[in-house]
């Protein structure tokens, strides 16, 4: 499921909105021959997944001092299940296990843009947050959260057939 709504003032000024909904379950049923110390193990088993995934986005732009400023925030929420079932009690090395991750994420930003003749500027800042939970067989096992800010900035300077430009921005690879 996905919607998006737009509005846009007489000043130009607009308001976007935008949320998505995504949800998969799978089941399964395998069989496994296991070969141990020559002999011919048959191991039966269930599994089953399932996945939840909510998106939203809300940003604005709006005139400010001859410039632009862009607001906005978006976020996501992901949920994951998984059951694994044997059905042969004699593999006690084979374990039955549900596992589940749960992820938050938020993030907010500001951004500025103004154009002069021959130069341009933007400058930006962006926080993100984000949870994480992972739980095993009902425990939680690992979880942690992090808040990042990530600024940026960029000047640009353009005459006839000459250009240069400048850009700094901070990124973090998860």
């Amino acid at each position: 499921i996905n919607t998006y709504y737009r509005r846009e003032s007489e000043n130009k000024s607009t308001l976007n909105l935008e949320a998505t909904v995504v949800t998969r379950n799978n089941f399964r049923s395998d069989v496994a021959v296991e070969n141990r110390e020559r002999q011919e193990i048959i191991v039966p088993s269930e599994g089953s997944d399932k996945s939840d995934l909510y998106v939203f986005k809300v940003w604005g732009n709006c005139r400010l001092w001859n410039g632009s400023l862009e607001i906005g925030a978006e976020g996501t929420r992901t949920i994951n299940k998984q059951i694994y079932i044997t059905k042969n009690q004699d593999m006690l090395f084979l374990r039955n296990t549900i596992t589940e991750v749960k992820q938050n994420a938020l993030s907010t930003y500001v951004s500025y843009s103004k154009n002069w003749k021959h130069l341009s500027a933007n400058v930006g800042l962006r926080h993100e947050y984000v949870s994480y939970d992972y739980f095993l067989n009902g425990e939680k096992d690992v979880y942690d959260d992090y808040h990042n800010f990530f600024p940026s900035i960029s000047v640009s300077y353009r005459k006839d057939k000459f250009a240069v430009s400048f850009s700094h921005r901070t990124t973090f690879i998860r």
